[in-house]
Protein backbone atom coordinates (compact mmCIF):
# COMPACT_ATOMS: atom_id res chain seq x y z
CA UNK A 1 0.00 0.00 0.00
CA UNK A 2 2.75 2.30 1.07
CA UNK A 3 4.65 1.31 -2.28
CA UNK A 4 1.51 2.33 -4.35
CA UNK A 5 1.31 5.17 -2.65
CA UNK A 6 4.97 6.06 -3.68
CA UNK A 7 4.04 5.31 -7.17
CA UNK A 8 0.59 7.49 -7.63
CA UNK A 9 2.51 10.45 -6.10
CA UNK A 10 5.72 10.09 -8.69
CA UNK A 11 3.17 9.95 -11.43
CA UNK A 12 1.12 12.80 -9.95
CA UNK A 13 4.17 14.59 -9.88
CA UNK A 14 5.70 13.73 -13.59
CA UNK A 15 1.71 14.78 -14.72
CA UNK A 16 1.94 18.15 -12.98
CA UNK A 17 5.57 18.79 -14.67
CA UNK A 18 4.66 18.20 -18.00
CA UNK A 19 1.44 20.07 -17.42
CA UNK A 20 3.71 23.24 -16.65
CA UNK A 21 5.52 22.66 -19.68
CA UNK A 22 2.71 22.18 -21.95
CA UNK A 23 0.75 25.61 -20.76
CA UNK A 24 4.38 27.90 -20.79
CA UNK A 25 6.42 26.31 -23.47
CA UNK A 26 10.06 24.71 -22.90
CA UNK A 27 12.89 27.37 -21.08
CA UNK A 28 14.77 28.45 -24.17
CA UNK A 29 18.31 27.16 -24.10
CA UNK A 30 20.69 29.96 -24.41
CA UNK A 31 23.64 29.94 -27.19
CA UNK A 32 26.43 30.07 -24.27
CA UNK A 33 24.30 26.71 -22.42
CA UNK A 34 24.31 24.73 -25.69
CA UNK A 35 27.11 22.03 -25.74
CA UNK A 36 29.71 22.33 -28.93
CA UNK A 37 27.61 25.41 -29.65
CA UNK A 38 29.81 28.24 -31.80
CA UNK A 39 28.62 31.59 -30.82
CA UNK A 40 29.22 34.37 -33.76
CA UNK A 41 31.40 37.38 -32.61
CA UNK A 42 28.86 39.99 -31.90
CA UNK A 43 31.68 42.32 -34.64
CA UNK A 44 30.82 39.95 -37.51
CA UNK A 45 27.55 38.59 -36.54
CA UNK A 46 25.70 41.26 -38.63
CA UNK A 47 27.63 39.89 -42.02
CA UNK A 48 25.82 36.67 -41.96
CA UNK A 49 25.15 33.54 -40.02
CA UNK A 50 28.59 33.68 -38.88
CA UNK A 51 31.15 35.29 -41.11
CA UNK A 52 32.35 32.48 -43.01
CA UNK A 53 35.94 32.79 -43.31
CA UNK A 54 36.15 34.01 -47.12
CA UNK A 55 33.89 36.78 -46.37
CA UNK A 56 35.99 38.19 -44.58
CA UNK A 57 38.18 41.22 -46.42
CA UNK A 58 41.86 42.55 -45.70
CA UNK A 59 41.78 46.06 -46.04
CA UNK A 60 44.98 47.97 -46.56
CA UNK A 61 44.94 51.10 -44.69
CA UNK A 62 46.67 54.23 -46.44
CA UNK A 63 48.78 54.79 -43.22
CA UNK A 64 50.30 51.03 -43.95
CA UNK A 65 48.44 49.39 -41.61
CA UNK A 66 45.83 46.31 -42.17
CA UNK A 67 42.68 45.47 -41.01
CA UNK A 68 40.78 42.08 -41.32
CA UNK A 69 36.48 42.82 -42.06
CA UNK A 70 33.61 41.87 -42.50
CA UNK A 71 31.52 43.76 -45.26
CA UNK A 72 28.32 44.80 -44.15
CA UNK A 73 26.50 46.44 -47.12
CA UNK A 74 24.34 43.99 -49.43
CA UNK A 75 25.57 45.41 -52.33
CA UNK A 76 27.62 48.83 -53.75
CA UNK A 77 26.85 51.58 -56.04
CA UNK A 78 29.39 52.04 -58.96
CA UNK A 79 29.00 55.18 -61.12
CA UNK A 80 30.63 54.12 -64.90
CA UNK A 81 30.92 55.48 -68.19
CA UNK A 82 28.28 53.40 -69.25
CA UNK A 83 25.59 54.19 -66.27
CA UNK A 84 25.14 53.03 -62.53
CA UNK A 85 25.72 49.29 -61.44
CA UNK A 86 24.79 48.18 -58.32
CA UNK A 87 27.36 45.33 -57.68
CA UNK A 88 26.38 42.50 -54.87
CA UNK A 89 29.12 42.25 -52.51
CA UNK A 90 29.18 38.56 -51.97
CA UNK A 91 30.51 38.62 -55.97
CA UNK A 92 33.43 41.29 -54.94
CA UNK A 93 37.05 39.97 -54.90
CA UNK A 94 38.98 42.40 -54.74
CA UNK A 95 38.61 46.41 -54.20
CA UNK A 96 40.47 49.29 -55.64
CA UNK A 97 39.82 52.85 -54.00
CA UNK A 98 40.78 56.14 -55.92
CA UNK A 99 42.67 58.51 -54.46
CA UNK A 100 41.00 60.35 -52.11
CA UNK A 101 41.53 64.43 -51.29
CA UNK A 102 41.28 66.08 -47.69
CA UNK A 103 39.55 68.92 -48.15
CA UNK A 104 43.07 70.97 -46.83
CA UNK A 105 44.52 68.60 -50.37
CA UNK A 106 41.59 69.70 -52.85
CA UNK A 107 42.44 73.55 -51.84
CA UNK A 108 46.14 73.24 -51.88
CA UNK A 109 46.70 70.70 -54.86
CA UNK A 110 45.32 73.11 -57.77
CA UNK A 111 46.91 76.22 -56.42
CA UNK A 112 50.79 74.38 -55.99
CA UNK A 113 49.93 73.24 -59.63
CA UNK A 114 49.34 76.55 -60.97
CA UNK A 115 52.42 77.54 -59.15
CA UNK A 116 54.45 75.39 -61.34
CA UNK A 117 54.44 77.93 -63.83
CA UNK A 118 55.17 80.83 -61.82
CA UNK A 119 57.92 83.51 -62.63
CA UNK A 120 59.19 83.34 -59.31
CA UNK A 121 61.84 80.01 -59.37
CA UNK A 122 61.73 79.80 -55.46
CA UNK A 123 57.79 79.36 -55.55
CA UNK A 124 58.02 76.99 -58.52
CA UNK A 125 61.07 74.94 -56.57
CA UNK A 126 58.83 74.57 -53.24
CA UNK A 127 55.40 73.85 -55.12
CA UNK A 128 57.33 71.08 -57.01
CA UNK A 129 58.69 69.99 -53.79
CA UNK A 130 55.20 70.08 -52.56
CA UNK A 131 53.39 68.20 -55.07
CA UNK A 132 56.24 65.11 -54.99
CA UNK A 133 55.78 65.11 -50.87
CA UNK A 134 51.67 64.11 -51.74
CA UNK A 135 52.57 61.53 -53.68
CA UNK A 136 49.70 59.84 -55.99
CA UNK A 137 47.13 61.80 -54.30
CA UNK A 138 48.17 64.91 -56.52
CA UNK A 139 48.46 62.52 -60.08
CA UNK A 140 45.30 63.47 -61.66
CA UNK A 141 46.15 67.64 -60.96
CA UNK A 142 49.58 66.81 -62.40
CA UNK A 143 48.44 64.84 -65.72
CA UNK A 144 46.17 67.83 -66.29
CA UNK A 145 49.08 69.74 -65.91
CA UNK A 146 50.90 67.72 -68.28
CA UNK A 147 48.80 68.26 -70.71
CA UNK A 148 48.39 71.74 -70.52
CA UNK A 149 50.20 75.38 -72.38
CA UNK A 150 52.31 76.40 -69.75
CA UNK A 151 56.41 75.36 -71.19
CA UNK A 152 57.28 75.00 -67.60
CA UNK A 153 54.71 73.81 -65.68
CA UNK A 154 54.39 71.03 -68.75
CA UNK A 155 58.16 70.12 -68.00
CA UNK A 156 57.85 69.98 -64.23
CA UNK A 157 54.38 68.03 -64.44
CA UNK A 158 55.58 65.47 -66.61
CA UNK A 159 58.64 64.91 -64.38
CA UNK A 160 56.94 64.06 -60.88
CA UNK A 161 54.81 62.42 -62.84
CA UNK A 162 57.87 60.21 -64.23
CA UNK A 163 58.72 59.98 -60.99
CA UNK A 164 55.83 58.40 -59.80
CA UNK A 165 56.03 56.35 -62.45
CA UNK A 166 59.13 54.93 -61.28
CA UNK A 167 57.89 54.98 -57.46
CA UNK A 168 55.04 53.57 -57.50
CA UNK A 169 54.12 52.02 -61.45
CA UNK A 170 51.79 52.66 -63.40
CA UNK A 171 49.37 49.54 -63.23
CA UNK A 172 48.75 51.40 -59.19
CA UNK A 173 48.64 55.17 -60.98
CA UNK A 174 46.24 54.01 -63.13
CA UNK A 175 43.79 53.31 -60.42
CA UNK A 176 44.07 56.65 -58.88
CA UNK A 177 41.11 58.56 -60.29
CA UNK A 178 38.67 55.55 -60.43
CA UNK A 179 37.49 52.75 -57.84
CA UNK A 180 37.93 49.31 -59.42
CA UNK A 181 36.02 46.55 -58.52
CA UNK A 182 36.99 43.06 -59.34
CA UNK A 183 34.57 39.73 -59.75
CA UNK A 184 35.40 36.77 -60.60
CA UNK A 185 33.85 37.49 -64.14
CA UNK A 186 35.61 41.06 -64.91
CA UNK A 187 37.42 44.11 -63.63
CA UNK A 188 34.67 47.56 -63.54
CA UNK A 189 36.09 50.66 -63.05
CA UNK A 190 34.16 53.87 -61.74
CA UNK A 191 33.49 55.72 -58.85
CA UNK A 192 31.70 54.88 -55.84
CA UNK A 193 28.94 56.58 -54.77
CA UNK A 194 29.38 56.30 -51.30
CA UNK A 195 31.95 57.81 -48.93
CA UNK A 196 32.71 55.07 -46.39
CA UNK A 197 31.28 51.32 -45.99
CA UNK A 198 29.97 49.87 -43.19
CA UNK A 199 32.04 47.07 -41.73
CA UNK A 200 32.17 44.49 -38.83
CA UNK A 201 35.79 43.66 -37.24
CA UNK A 202 36.44 41.01 -34.27
CA UNK A 203 38.11 43.84 -32.74
CA UNK A 204 36.29 47.34 -32.67
CA UNK A 205 32.66 45.77 -33.50
CA UNK A 206 30.80 47.51 -36.30
CA UNK A 207 32.62 50.62 -37.74
CA UNK A 208 32.23 53.02 -40.73
CA UNK A 209 35.26 52.70 -43.08
CA UNK A 210 35.72 56.22 -44.59
CA UNK A 211 37.34 55.18 -48.49
CA UNK A 212 40.02 58.49 -48.24
CA UNK A 213 41.35 56.05 -45.45
CA UNK A 214 41.87 53.13 -47.53
CA UNK A 215 43.60 51.77 -50.30
CA UNK A 216 42.62 48.45 -50.96
CA UNK A 217 40.00 45.68 -50.22
CA UNK A 218 41.21 42.31 -50.65
CA UNK A 219 38.83 38.87 -50.42
CA UNK A 220 41.28 36.67 -52.51
CA UNK A 221 41.85 36.82 -55.95
CA UNK A 222 40.73 33.58 -58.09
CA UNK A 223 43.65 31.35 -58.92
CA UNK A 224 43.04 32.20 -62.86
CA UNK A 225 45.13 35.81 -62.28
CA UNK A 226 48.30 34.31 -61.97
CA UNK A 227 48.83 31.72 -64.40
CA UNK A 228 49.90 28.42 -63.47
CA UNK A 229 52.42 28.19 -66.52
CA UNK A 230 54.19 31.43 -65.66
CA UNK A 231 57.93 31.16 -66.08
CA UNK A 232 60.42 30.65 -63.82
CA UNK A 233 61.84 33.34 -62.21
CA UNK A 234 65.60 34.84 -62.62
CA UNK A 235 68.07 34.62 -60.36
CA UNK A 236 67.89 38.04 -59.95
CA UNK A 237 66.36 41.09 -61.56
CA UNK A 238 69.16 43.21 -63.47
CA UNK A 239 68.10 42.23 -66.46
CA UNK A 240 64.68 44.16 -65.70
CA UNK A 241 66.11 47.28 -65.12
CA UNK A 242 64.47 49.13 -68.70
CA UNK A 243 61.35 47.83 -66.72
CA UNK A 244 60.70 50.72 -63.89
CA UNK A 245 56.63 51.23 -63.42
CA UNK A 246 56.27 47.79 -64.68
CA UNK A 247 54.94 44.34 -63.02
CA UNK A 248 56.04 40.93 -64.07
CA UNK A 249 54.77 37.42 -63.32
CA UNK A 250 56.85 34.79 -62.17
CA UNK A 251 57.51 31.44 -60.20
CA UNK A 252 59.35 31.76 -57.62
CA UNK A 253 60.63 28.96 -54.95
CA UNK A 254 61.92 30.26 -51.82
CA UNK A 255 65.86 30.28 -51.44
CA UNK A 256 67.61 28.51 -48.59
CA UNK A 257 69.33 30.91 -45.80
CA UNK A 258 72.92 31.52 -46.88
CA UNK A 259 72.15 30.50 -50.96
CA UNK A 260 72.39 34.31 -52.09
CA UNK A 261 72.43 37.95 -50.99
CA UNK A 262 69.75 40.49 -50.34
CA UNK A 263 69.89 44.02 -50.17
CA UNK A 264 66.54 46.10 -48.75
CA UNK A 265 63.23 45.29 -46.91
CA UNK A 266 60.44 45.05 -48.85
CA UNK A 267 61.90 46.74 -51.91
CA UNK A 268 65.29 45.14 -52.79
CA UNK A 269 68.04 45.65 -54.92
CA UNK A 270 68.15 44.49 -58.89
CA UNK A 271 70.68 42.31 -58.29
CA UNK A 272 69.26 40.93 -55.10
CA UNK A 273 68.57 37.14 -55.05
CA UNK A 274 64.67 36.76 -55.75
CA UNK A 275 64.29 33.70 -54.03
CA UNK A 276 65.32 35.00 -51.03
CA UNK A 277 63.29 38.29 -51.50
CA UNK A 278 60.53 36.82 -51.70
CA UNK A 279 61.11 34.29 -47.98
CA UNK A 280 62.37 37.77 -46.59
CA UNK A 281 59.62 39.50 -48.32
CA UNK A 282 56.53 36.39 -46.50
CA UNK A 283 55.50 35.34 -49.67
CA UNK A 284 57.07 32.24 -49.96
CA UNK A 285 59.18 29.77 -47.47
CA UNK A 286 62.12 27.96 -48.30
CA UNK A 287 61.39 25.52 -50.63
CA UNK A 288 57.76 26.51 -51.56
CA UNK A 289 57.04 27.63 -54.80
CA UNK A 290 54.49 29.95 -55.69
CA UNK A 291 53.68 32.39 -58.62
CA UNK A 292 54.31 35.84 -58.12
CA UNK A 293 53.97 39.67 -58.76
CA UNK A 294 56.97 41.61 -58.94
CA UNK A 295 56.99 45.31 -59.41
CA UNK A 296 59.97 46.80 -61.33
CA UNK A 297 61.33 50.02 -59.95
CA UNK A 298 63.42 53.07 -60.72
CA UNK A 299 66.68 54.39 -58.91
CA UNK A 300 66.08 54.00 -54.97
CA UNK A 301 67.99 56.47 -52.90
CA UNK A 302 68.77 53.76 -49.90
CA UNK A 303 67.90 50.28 -49.33
CA UNK A 304 67.52 49.46 -45.00
CA UNK A 305 69.02 46.03 -44.21
CA UNK A 306 66.60 44.00 -41.66
CA UNK A 307 65.71 40.07 -40.28
CA UNK A 308 63.26 38.43 -41.46
CA UNK A 309 61.63 35.01 -41.74
CA UNK A 310 65.32 33.44 -40.82
CA UNK A 311 67.08 35.87 -43.54
CA UNK A 312 68.99 38.88 -43.31
CA UNK A 313 69.37 41.46 -45.70
CA UNK A 314 71.76 44.31 -45.84
CA UNK A 315 71.93 48.09 -45.98
CA UNK A 316 72.46 49.80 -49.12
CA UNK A 317 72.85 53.10 -50.51
CA UNK A 318 71.71 54.12 -54.08
CA UNK A 319 71.10 51.79 -57.31
CA UNK A 320 69.91 52.61 -60.18
CA UNK A 321 67.16 50.22 -60.03
CA UNK A 322 64.84 48.19 -57.76
CA UNK A 323 61.99 45.65 -57.40
CA UNK A 324 59.44 44.64 -54.72
CA UNK A 325 57.28 41.64 -54.82
CA UNK A 326 53.40 42.37 -55.05
CA UNK A 327 51.60 40.97 -51.60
Amino acid sequence: MTELSSLSRRLWINCTLAAILLLTGPRPVHAEEAVGAKVAPPALAKAGASAAAEDVAEAQLVDGSTLHLALLDESIELVTRYGKLHIPVADIQKLQFAARLSPEEAKAIPKLVAQLGSEDFELRESATAALAAMGPRAYPSLRAAAAGEEAEAVRRAKGLIEKLHESVGEEKLASIANDVIHTRESKIAGRLTTSALKVGTRQFGELTLKLADVRELNRGQPASDLPADAPVAPANMTGHQDKAGQTVIYKVTGGQPGSGSVWGTDVYTLDTSVALAAVHAGIVKPGETKVVRIMILGQTDGFVGTTRNGITSSTYGAYPGAFKLVK
